[in-house]
């Protein structure tokens, strides 16, 4: 089942997504619109997104606000020198791409409750639009 989160580590996380969000409005004049659409309940939770930006991760994982939620990364990625000190969290799962049986970890999370956020294409895309998975 899911680790418990001490209340500590979740008044500091309540604490940086409120930060983060003051942030992404005043500084990108980010607006969300349709979260009346997100399952408030869930027992199994995979949402997609496209990705077109290095700050979509953590621009979701703001928002999305659900307290658990993973995001899969490609371990090759998340090792560039840039990336990596923000890779090395409880909110990244980190799996090698070219491995048929790397998401099999994945799978038993998410069937034990954990909501997860993936990009499919696994590059941030060229053209705006969704590329290949």
């Amino acid at each position: 089942m899911l680790p418990a989160r001490t209340p500590a580590k979740r008044l500091f996380f309540k604490a940086v997504r409120l930060f983060l969000k003051a942030y992404f409005r005043l500084v990108h004049s980010v607006e969300v619109r349709g979260r009346e659409n997100l399952p408030a309940t869930f027992r199994k939770l995979i949402i997609v997104s496209n990705h077109a930006s290095l700050f979509d991760g953590i621009v979701l994982w703001t928002y999305l606000e659900y307290e658990n939620l993973k995001i899969i990364v490609d371990r090759t990625r998340a090792g560039e020198w840039l990336l990596k000190p923000f890779m090395q969290n409880s909110y990244t799962v980190q799996i090698d791409s070219m491995n048929p049986y790397a998401l099999k970890g994945v799978i038993d999370e998410v069937n034990g409750g954990t909501p997860l956020l993936i990009f499919p294409e696994g590059r941030i895309t060229r053209t705006g639009r969704l590329m290949k998975v």
